[in-house]
């Protein structure tokens, strides 16, 4: 909370990665449309505000040169069919949309009170009479064309490389955050080591920049830490761990792409990792970003989406078949899965592993004794 209230947390750009969820989760309902039924195809409020945010950045360049033809036409149509001020623009075209949206997303709230929307829809000198006039209405007049629909099919022929483009660029927008951040961090273990001689490793993960791998490397040269990411390292003479980053493609919350693997893939990294194991060394852990499949630790429910197991299949199988190996696995990526299912502790063929469900919002710590792996307490900051 020190480091988020002093400015270092990830993001500077309008979307933070709670507005990156809600974009996907938004991106999938208007382009499902149909697919869905009424209820589920329904923008939240902070959908519907995570849309708008990307809307001058990202959506009016693709509306008025990736597809400009097709909006022109629809603009055309528009104005030729209904009453009303004509749409002189593809930027009113989209605000059109945007604010229809809102308005939607408002009139079926009914735990909001009509004087709320109003003042969330037209500014806070707004009235409940404002919902029930012809104000309200005058912006309805483009749901002629559907809004939900026509953004829907918008997206769908929005090819997914431009998707893909705009989240990695939010995220090399945010690169220079995180690298404060992490500069900060370290600088706060150089400040430690004059009291701690302890081991320190970090492994990054699925929301970090992989450029922050360079800074990590500069301060394991000079002793600060140990710097993990996808590579054994040894933690003292009686402990070796294997640090791993990469996350299966299933993962939707792994906005980062760089970090997103194939589970064959995955496989054949820890493979690869373990060829670097001494077998003489007496403790033998791992670290791996994400939790394996078929446990308490991997499960998510997201709304409209079936799979709820956000696991890996390969960490599973690889953990299962050198299971005489590890002492304990340690896992994150799936933030809440202990909210779902009570536990953070699970057992892969004799193996125990942990996920805390930690966050930047929630921090949650192990502690616990790697003789006896399955003592581990987590403790949730206060």
């Amino acid at each position: 909370k020190d480091l988020q209230n002093k400015g270092y947390m990830l993001f500077d750009s309008p979307c933070t990665l709670e507005d990156l969820q809600h974009l996907h989760s938004a991106v999938y309902k208007l382009s499902r449309g149909s697919g869905l039924s009424a209820t589920e195809s329904r923008l939240t409020w902070d959908e519907v505000l995570a849309l708008e945010k990307i809307k001058d950045s990202y959506l009016l360049p693709y509306f008025k040169e990736g597809i400009r033809g097709m909006i022109n036409k629809f603009i055309s149509d528009y104005n030729k069919f209904n009453r009303g001020e004509p749409i002189k623009s593809v930027e009113e075209f989209l605000n059109g949309l945007i604010f229809r949206l809102k308005a939607n997303t408002l009139l079926y709230n009914s735990d909001l009170h009509n004087s709320e929307k109003a003042r969330l829809l037209f500014g806070s000198n707004a009235t409940a009479e404002d919902m029930r006039s012809e104000k309200i209405f005058t912006y309805y007049e483009l749901d002629t064309l559907g809004a939900f629909k026509l953004l829907g099919s918008l997206f769908n022929v929005m090819p997914w490389g431009e998707w893909k483009r705009m989240n990695n660029d939010l995220h090399i927008y945010a690169a220079d955050k995180q690298k404060q951040f992490a500069q900060e961090l370290i600088a706060r273990i150089r400040d430690l080591r004059a009291s701690f001689t302890g081991s320190i490793s970090i492994i990054l993960g699925n929301d970090d920049a992989v450029e922050l791998s360079s800074d990590l490397d500069e301060a394991d040269r000079e002793g600060l830490l140990t710097h993990a990411t996808n590579r054994v390292v040894q933690l003292s003479p009686t402990v070796q761990m294997v640090g791993y980053s990469h996350v299966p493609h299933h993962s939707v919350a792994a906005t980062y792409r760089e970090w997103c693997k194939e589970e064959s893939e995955i496989e054949a990294d820890l493979r690869g990792l373990l060829q670097g194991i001494r077998p003489e060394v007496a403790i033998t852990i791992a670290n791996m970003h994400s939790p394996p499949s078929g446990t308490s630790l991997g499960r998510a429910t997201l709304p409209n989406i079936d799979n709820d197991d956000w696991g890996s299949a390969a960490t599973r199988k690889v953990i299962a078949e050198y299971s005489q190996l590890f002492k304990a696995v340690f896992c994150g990526h799936i933030h809440n899965s202990w909210r779902e299912t009570g536990e953070v502790q699970d057992n892969v063929s004799g193996v125990t592993v942990m996920n805390p469900g930690a966050s930047e919002f929630e921090p949650r710590y192990l502690f616990g004794d790697l003789r006896n792996p399955e003592d581990f307490e987590v403790v949730a900051a206060k």
